[in-house]
């Protein structure tokens, strides 16, 4: 019986390669689109004022915000609460600087929205001024008199890693911010009514 001789299989091409998305990234030094930040409640619960807010992202990347109040005061004379998510006002040159612990974060992602929850205290001690040459003093200043909002919101389009060495954390969290938002809006904006507070509930 002779053997059909039997052709050796055809050598398959390799399959064309599969075009991945374009991935685009803005050159060192490009700006960013801003951050949005918009008011949208507020309430009270025992002894913090919780203020909501929502984020809004409109660039090609994900930004980065803080996302705890860093500093709080309270201009009395035109009842304005100034809420810093921000360390710009930290002296370089002060102990502080050094010893500054890293904020939490909240990413926004490219094109989207995300709810920010600020806690405040509804009083804090400030340093009051002495009466007839007396010595300064402490005192309680309660918050919740506010009329308006002052807020201004650190951001960035990388996330923040502390590198030990020589800048301490103030300096590389000044230098990591890209942008800052700054914002002000009445308390009606969110709701707040503080004539709706039992009385001496608050102090």
């Amino acid at each position: 019986m002779t053997k059909t001789p039997q052709k050796p299989p055809a050598k398959r091409g390799r399959p064309p390669a599969r075009s991945s998305p374009e991935q685009t990234r803005p050159p060192a030094g490009t700006e960013i689109a801003p951050l949005e930040v918009t008011p949208s409640g507020s309430a009270l619960e025992d002894e913090w004022i919780l203020l909501h807010y929502q984020l809004r992202n409109p660039s090609d990347r994900t930004l980065h915000s803080y996302a705890r109040v860093r500093r709080i005061r309270m201009d009395e004379p035109h009842r304005t609460l100034e809420l810093s998510l921000d360390d710009s006002h930290v002296d370089p040159d002060s102990v502080l600087d050094t010893h500054l612990q890293v904020p939490p974060f909240l990413p926004v992602g490219a094109h989207e929205k995300a709810d920010l929850e600020l806690r405040v205290p509804r009083r804090i001690s400030k340093l009051a001024r002495g009466e007839r040459g007396a010595a300064p003093r402490m005192q309680q200043q309660d918050l919740t008199g506010f009329q308006t909002i002052a807020l201004k919101v650190a951001y960035s389009d990388t996330p923040f890693y502390y590198k030990p060495g020589r800048e301490s954390i103030g300096q590389q969290l000044r230098a990591w911010a890209k942008g800052r938002v700054e914002l002000s809006h009445s308390a009606e904006e969110i709701g707040w009514r503080s004539h709706q507070i039992p009385s001496g509930s608050a102090r």
